[in-house]
């Protein structure tokens, strides 16, 4: 997993897995979540990502590894709001 934040933009790249994106699906106006061919997770986008938004709703309709799981929930804490940790890897743009 890796972070990418765009401080222009305000927004959040999660980068899960390497791969083709098959379509993009809009969680809420500002998530969004690639995904390829077999609907597995390649990136999830999110705009404004201090906001509170729908990982839980990702993490239900989208396959995501277990380990991957785990470090999101533990990044976002229990009420989804972003909570940088010194173990999530970040590069700015």
């Amino acid at each position: 997993m890796t972070l990418s934040y765009d401080n222009e933009a305000d927004a959040l790249a999660i980068t899960l897995a390497d791969g083709v994106v098959d379509r993009t699906v809009e969680i809420d106006s500002g998530t969004f979540v690639d995904v390829d061919e077999a609907s597995l997770v390649l990136t999830i986008e999110v705009i404004r990502p201090a906001r509170r938004w729908p990982l839980e709703a990702v993490l239900d309709q989208f396959g995501v590894s277990p380990e991957d799981t785990t470090m999101l929930r533990a990044i976002w804490g229990g009420d989804e709001t972003l909570q940088v940790s010194p173990l999530a890897p970040l590069a700015v743009a």
